[in-house]
C-alpha cells in the first residue's frame, strides 16, 4: 500500500481497546481505497489473533430481508442454540428458519445478534468488518446500528465502509468517521510508477490529471494506456463514470460467450459459478470465464464469482442493451425456482409492462419479508408489485398502508420500528421503476 499511514493509524486507534466503543466508519468516493484499508485492517487483526466476521453489501440483495446479516453471521450460526429462547426464535425467524409465523421482534432479534457476538468474543477479540454498507438491506443496517451503540465494554470491533461523504442515517453520530481522500500528488506518482507498464510523457501527465489521485483510476487508466497506446478522449467525467467507461471498453474486447457470462453474473451478483452456468446456453463450461479472469475483471471461487470492483459489475450491466439484460434476467428466473424471492425480483427486472403473475410473485415475496420483520424490503416489493399490476383496484390495494407490528421493548436508542420510506424516496438511494437493485439501478 502506498501512503495511507494516517488513515491506518486512525483505524487502529478507533479499534483499539482504549476506545470507548471500538467502531469506525470509512467514507469516500468509488475507487479511493476504502476496501483496501478494510482488508489491511482485517489482515492485521487476524494476525493478532482476532476473529473476523465479514459482510460485503451488494446491489443484488438490498431488497432481500436480512441478507447481509445472514452473510455476516453464517460462520457462527451454529451458536444460536445457546441463545435465550426468545432471542433464538427471533433470529431464526428473521432468516426464515423458525417455526413461529409471528414476525420477529426487531429489538429481540438485535439483542440476539449482540448476544451471539458476545459469545464469540468471550473466547477472544472479534471484529465485524462491513464493506459497501450502502448496499446492505435496511434490516441489516438497523441491527448493525443497534450493535454500534452497545459495544462499550465488549471485546468487539466494528469497521464499516460506505460510498460517499455522508454518514448513513442508521449509524450513531458518536461513531468516529474518516473520509478517505485522494492520494497526494507524490503518492499518485509513486503508484503510477509501480504499474507494470507505466505511461510516460504527455500520456502520463494526462493520466495523473484525469485520475486526480484516485488509486483505482490511476491503475485502470495506466492499464488502458499500456494496452491502447493512448487514452480515449472522453471529456470531463466524474471518476465513477470514467472508470465504468474504462471497464466497459475492456469487456467489449472479450469473446461473446464471456461477455454473456459476465452479464448474467452481473444481473445475479452473489450467485456462484454453478448458478450462473445453469442460466447460460446449454454446453457452457467454466472455461468461459478464463478471458475475464485474465483481463482482471473477475475472480472465480468454488462458491462465488467476485468482480474485482463493484464498478466493473455496473459497467457490464449498464453498457448492455436492454434486450440482452432482459434475456439474462429471464434465464436467471428460470433457474431460481427454489428461491421464490430472488426469482420474483429477476422477473420484475425483465418486465416493462403490467403483468399480473409477476406482480403476484412480488407481493408474495413482500409478505414473506414482512413476516420476517423486514418492513422496508416489504414496502419496496409491494410498490413494485403495484407498478406491475394491470388492475387499478389491485394497484390501490397494494399501495394501501399495512399494519406492522412494532417492537414493544424498543426504546429511543434501539432500532426504529416505524415503517421506513421505500427505497428511492431519498436522494441517496435511487431505484428505477423497472429494475430492482440487481438490475443496476444506479445506471438509470
Amino acid at each position: 500500500m502506498i501512503g495511507r499511514q494516517e488513515e491506518r493509524a486512525f483505524i487502529a486507534e478507533a479499534l483499539s481497546p482504549r476506545a470507548a466503543a471500538a467502531c469506525v466508519l470509512l467514507l469516500g468516493e468509488a475507487g479511493v481505497g476504502k476496501t483496501l484499508l478494510l482488508d489491511t485492517a482485517v489482515g492485521e487483526a487476524e494476525r493478532a489473533g482476532t476473529r473476523v466476521l465479514r459482510v460485503r453489501g451488494n446491489a443484488a440483495e438490498t431488497e432481500l430481508a436480512f441478507a447481509g446479516l445472514h452473510q455476516l453471521l453464517l460462520p457462527v450460526l451454529d451458536g444460536v442454540d445457546a441463545l435465550p429462547v426468545r432471542q433464538r426464535s427471533a433470529l431464526l425467524g428473521a432468516f426464515g428458519l423458525g417455526e413461529d409465523p409471528t414476525p420477529p421482534d426487531l429489538m429481540m432479534m438485535s439483542l440476539a445478534v449482540l448476544t451471539l457476538a458476545s459469545q464469540v468474543a468471550s473466547t477472544g477479540p472479534l471484529l465485524l468488518a462491513v464493506d459497501d454498507a450502502h448496499w446492505l438491506d435496511r434490516g441489516t443496517c438497523q441491527v448493525l446500528g443497534f450493535l454500534a451503540r452497545r459495544l462499550a465494554g465488549e471485546s468487539i470491533g466494528l469497521l464499516v465502509t460506505a460510498r460517499g461523504t455522508h454518514r448513513p442515517d442508521w449509524l450513531d453520530p458518536s461513531v468516529p468517521q474518516l473520509v478517505v481522500a485522494a492520494l497526494a500528488p507524490a503518492e499518485a506518482e509513486e503508484l503510477l510508477s509501480a504499474q507494470p507498464d507505466p505511461p510516460v510523457g504527455p500520456t502520463r501527465r494526462t493520466v495523473l490529471a484525469t485520475a486526480a489521485g484516485n488509486p483505482l483510476a490511476l491503475v485502470e487508466l495506466a492499464r488502458s494506456a499500456a494496452r491502447d497506446g493512448q487514452l480515449p478522449v472522453v471529456g470531463p467525467l466524474p471518476i465513477t463514470d470514467l472508470l465504468e467507461r474504462t471497464f466497459a471498453a475492456r469487456v467489449d474486447e472479450l469473446p461473446a460467450a464471456t461477455r454473456e457470462a459476465l452479464l448474467v453474473a452481473a444481473a445475479a451478483e452473489g450467485a456462484g459459478p454453478a448458478g450462473v452456468l445453469a442460466a447460460l446456453p446449454s454446453g457452457s463450461r467454466t472455461d468461459v470465464w478464463l478471458p475475464a479472469e485474465r483481463a482482471g475483471l473477475v475472480r472465480l471461487h468454488a462458491d462465488r464469482i467476485d468482480f474485482r470492483h463493484p464498478l466493473i459489475r455496473s459497467a457490464i450491466y449498464g453498457s448492455a442493451p436492454f434486450a440482452e439484460r432482459r434475456r439474462a434476467h429471464l434465464a436467471l428466473a428460470d433457474v431460481l425456482t427454489g428461491d421464490p424471492d430472488r426469482r420474483a425480483w429477476q422477473l420484475s427486472a425483465a418486465t416493462v409492462t403490467p403483468e399480473e403473475p409477476v406482480a403476484t410473485a412480488l407481493e408474495a415475496a413482500a409478505m414473506r419479508a414482512l413476516g420476517r420483520g423486514a418492513v422496508a424490503e416489504a414496502l419496496a416489493g409491494l410498490e413494485r408489485a403495484a407498478q406491475l399490476h394491470p388492475v387499478p383496484t389491485e394497484r390501490a390495494r397494494l399501495r394501501r398502508p399495512r399494519p406492522t407490528r412494532p417492537s414493544s421493548s424498543a426504546t429511543s436508542r434501539g432500532p426504529s420500528t416505524s415503517p421506513p420510506r421505500p427505497r428511492g424516496s431519498t436522494g441517496t438511494r435511487r431505484r428505477c421503476a423497472g429494475y430492482p437493485p440487481s438490475a443496476g439501478w444506479s445506471k438509470c
